[in-house]
């Protein structure tokens, strides 16, 4: 009975939405900005990463309110209407960001820092303490 629990819920999990952090980024070729200037870069850059970022937003909110009715009912929404559009377009703005930050550096182009919304969330770390230095 426990394992037929386990693996209920672990099917269910599957159809869940995924988390924004873990949509890996798209390939978009370095042709699609060809003979954009710095100053587009950035313009580009703060477009894209706005609309990223409130559709990370979006997708966490779905995300929580999948594993709410998970709990709930038992049934994940993911399963019947499935964000894979939204997830393709997060996973586009992801590849079109790297892209275009690849070509302001190559470019030497000044463009505005990373938001930290996007930024991947750091692990927390318990702090470097004297005896854990002298053990190594």
């Amino acid at each position: 009975m426990r394992l037929i629990l386990v693996l209920a819920i672990a099917g269910a999990l599957v159809g869940c939405a995924a988390s924004p952090n873990s949509i890996a980024p798209a390939y978009v070729p370095e042709m699609s900005y060809e003979g954009i200037t710095c100053e587009q870069i950035g313009s580009e850059l703060r477009l894209i990463e706005a609309k990223l970022i409130t559709l990370s937003d979006m997708q966490s909110q779905r995300r929580a309110a999948d594993a709410t009715m998970l709990i709930l009912i038992g049934v994940s929404p993911s399963l019947f209407d499935s964000p894979a559009a939204r997830e393709a377009e997060i996973a586009r703005l992801k590849g079109a960001s790297e892209t275009l930050r690849r070509k302001a550096a190559v470019m030497i182009c000044e463009v505005p820092p990373i938001p930290e919304d996007l930024l991947p969330p750091q692990p927390s770390q318990p702090p470097l303490v004297a005896t854990d230095v002298a053990a190594q």
